[in-house]
C-alpha cells in the first residue's frame, strides 16, 4: 500500500504535516473539521506539497523529520521538494500536489 507525506498551509499561515493512505479523503476530512485537532481550529487553504511513500514505516519517519523542521526549513522543503529525496533515497517518490478546496488535485 502506498501512502502520503503532505504539508498543508492553514488559514492562520501555519504549516500541517501529516500523512496518510488517501490523501484526496484526508484533506477533504481536514476541511470537514474531521481530521487533526489543530485543522479543526485553523482549517487548511491547501496543499502545499505531498510526496507518495513506499510504505507505512518510511511515511511516519518521513512526517516525524518534517515535523521537527524550524518554519523556515519546511518552506525551504516546499520550494525544493526534492530535498527529501536527498534525505531518505527513493523512499519519498516526489508527486507534488497544489491543491484549494475547490479543485481536484494536479499532479505536476
Amino acid at each position: 500500500m502506498l501512502y502520503w507525506v503532505y504539508i498543508l498551509r492553514c488559514n492562520n499561515n501555519a504549516l500541517y504535516t501529516g500523512y496518510t493512505n488517501d490523501l484526496q479523503k484526508r484533506y477533504q476530512e481536514h476541511l470537514d473539521g474531521k481530521g487533526a485537532k489543530y485543522t479543526r481550529s485553523f482549517k487548511p487553504i491547501l496543499i502545499e506539497v505531498a510526496w507518495q511513500v513506499s510504505d507505512k514505516s518510511a511515511a511516519l519517519r518521513i512526517e516525524a523529520h518534517i515535523k521537527k523542521l524550524s518554519k523556515q526549513d519546511k518552506l525551504h522543503l516546499i520550494s525544493e521538494p526534492q530535498r527529501l529525496n536527498d534525505a531518505f533515497g527513493t523512499a519519498a517518490n516526489i508527486l507534488l500536489y497544489s491543491l484549494c478546496p475547490t479543485q481536484q488535485p494536479r499532479s505536476s
